[in-house]
Parts: structure tokens; C-alpha cells; sequence
């Protein structure tokens, strides 16, 4: 008997939506991120949702093969993001030895005194802000930031290339990382067990069908982080989610990301403010340290921010580091 003409274009509608969906992540495993590859990869969590379409036009023209296929593809979509629902138990259980935060001030103009409450409310020991511009500076040492992390290394400037670190332990050196689009900036310091390094990043943003600055800062960033030594935090708007080749590479070099870690779900930051409700996770707080374990991580909106806060509590303890797994 054949099938209805109405089943047959529900059948092909649904097939193509699968495909496009398993193109995304078909270009996900092979790291294919040209034009807006790119763009459509940062929305991987929300492509398993996609996949409902499919399955409800199989189901309504009985098509067995579609809906095995958006049951096969479901599958393969929740498993990339499996770490991110899963966690250490024994890293859930300590008190946090080290609070790290990430603001993006968008341009300067973050609420000074809100940035100063949440460093003060979450304990916060290690605050990196981008796009700090010098004004903002100012306002954030006014409302009381000096005070509560009086440590700090900062290389303001207008727009969004501006970024700075704040610690609560004295800084044993600081420096500016040449080479990005963006300022970068390094410190040590004494963390609560021995010496600690951590980098402020801010790579560029990919653009829609053109990403050579994103492609070069990335490679920077890698480059950089590939050849320190001992314990070492990133922290800050890294313009990429985990789905993205450079974080993957990144975690292929030890590093983990705190979300992974803390199995605290999907931390999505950004766009904050714009309507709707924040989409990608783009920003985030990297360890490689052994016996560090993140114990949780939180987003909070600012005024004045177009992304949410990144806070995370890190356990530096016995566990042992798990890295994170690249789906």
C-alpha cells in the first residue's frame, strides 16, 4: 500500500532536520568549524531539543527508520555532553579552598557595586574581569574591590580589549601575554597549596563566516597554556564552549573545565540582558593542578553586563584531577 502524499513530505522534512542536526555534529567530532559551523557548534546542547521535531513527524507518519535515526542521533548528542550531568562525589563533599570568579564588565559598564558584593557574599579569592576599561577601573576601586581582593594586575583599556586580575594573596610576579587581540594577562601567587599560576583570557569572538582572529588567539592561547609548568588556572570569556576544538585541545593538554568537574550542568553565560535568556557557555574557569577538583559553579547576572558571572568553588584536596572527557 503506499504511503499517503502528506506522510511522505512529513517523512522527508524530518529527515532533513536529522541531517541537519548530525551535520552539526558530524563537524563537532571532526572539528570542521568553518563559517557558521562555528556558530551553530556553540548550540550543540539545544540541537538534542532540535531532534523532537523529528521524532514527533516519524511518529505521526509511522516512519520506523526516522524515528530509529533521531533515537540513534539522540544518543550520540547525550553523550558528548555526558560529564557536564556527572561528578566526583568525594569533590562535592569538602569545604571550597579557593573561590574564582569571571566578569565581563562589557565595555565598563558592570555595575561596580554589585561586582563588589559577589566577591564579598561568595568569598571570592580570585576575580578576572574583561573588558575593563580604565573608568571602570576607577569605579570598581570606589566601590570597594581594593578592599576586598587588594592584590592586582590590570591592563585597562577603551572597548572590550581591556582585562585585569584580581587576588586576595599577594601576586609574586605579573605580566602582560603579548599576542592576542585582546589583552591577556599572567600572575603568581601563593595559593593555599603552594604556588599557583593564573591567566585572564579574552580571545576574540568568531565571526560568522570569518574566524582568523578567533583561530589565531586560540592557537595563542593553547600555545601558552601548553607549556607551563605546576598548577595553573584559566579563567575568563574564552569566546568558545566545551564543543569547540581549542577547548577540547585544551583539556587534551590536562586541563579541565570546571563544569565538567563539578557536574554543575549547562552553565550557558551569554547573551545576558538581551532578551530571551543566555544561550552558550562561553565562559570559563580551567584547572590543571593535581588533587584539584571544582566543587561547584554558579552564573549570576550583573546590571550593566551582557553575560552572567562564572563563580566557581575549587577543592584543592586529595581527589585526584579528573580531566574532563571530550564526548
Amino acid at each position: 500500500m503506499r504511503r499517503p502524499p502528506w506522510r511522505r513530505v512529513v517523512v522527508v522534512m524530518g529527515w532533513l532536520v536529522l541531517m541537519g542536526v548530525g551535520g552539526v555534529w558530524v563537524a563537532r567530532a571532526l572539528s570542521w568549524e568553518a563559517g557558521p559551523l562555528a556558530v551553530l557548534i556553540a548550540l550543540t546542547p539545544w540541537l538534542v531539543s532540535v531532534l523532537l521535531v523529528p521524532l514527533v513527524l516519524g511518529l505521526a507518519a509511522r516512519s520506523w527508520p526516522l524515528v530509529a535515526g533521531v533515537v540513534a542521533m539522540t544518543v550520540w548528542g547525550a553523550v558528548t555532553q555526558l560529564p557536564l550531568v556527572t561528578a566526583e562525589p568525594a569533590a562535592l563533599t569538602d569545604e571550597a579552598d579557593v573561590t574564582v570568579a569571571s566578569v565581563n564588565a562589557t565595555f565598563g559598564g558592570v555595575s561596580p557595586d554589585e561586582v563588589v558584593a559577589l566577591v564579598r557574599e561568595r568569598g571570592v579569592d580570585i576575580l578576572a574581569v574583561q573588558e575593563l576599561t580604565q573608568d571602570a577601573v576607577a569605579a570598581l576601586e570606589r566601590a570597594g574591590l581594593g578592599e576586598a581582593l587588594p592584590h592586582a594586575f590590570t591592563a585597562s583599556a577603551e572597548g572590550f580589549a581591556g582585562i585585569g586580575l584580581w587576588s586576595a594573596w599577594a601576586l609574586t610576579d605579573a605580566a602582560e601575554v603579548p599576542g592576542t587581540t585582546a589583552h591577556t594577562v599572567r600572575v603568581g601567587l601563593e595559593g593555599p597549596s603552594g604556588p599557583l599560576t593564573v591567566v585572564a583570557v579574552h580571545p576574540a569572538a568568531p565571526g560568522l563566516w570569518q574566524h582568523r582572529l578567533w583561530d589565531e588567539d586560540m592557537a595563542t592561547l593553547e600555545g601558552l597554556l601548553g607549556t607551563m609548568t605546576g598548577d595553573v588556572i584559566a579563567v575568563g570569556d574564552f569566546n568558545a564552549t566545551r564543543d569547540h576544538a581549542a577547548l577540547r585541545r585544551l583539556e587534551g593538554l590536562g586541563y579541565a573545565g570546571a563544569a565538567d568537574q563539578a557536574g554543575a550542568g549547562w552553565t550557558f553565560t551569554f547573551p545576558e540582558g538581551r532578551g530571551g535568556f543566555p544561550m552558550v557557555a562561553i565562559d570559563h574557569v580551567l584547572t590543571r593542578a593535581e588533587g584539584w577538583a571544582a566543587s561547584s559553579v554558579d552564573t549570576v547576572a550583573l546590571t550593566g553586563a551582557d553575560h552572567r558571572a562564572l563563580v566557581v568553588d575549587i577543592v584543592a584536596g586529595p581527589a585526584s584531577l579528573a580531566t574532563a572527557g571530550s564526548g
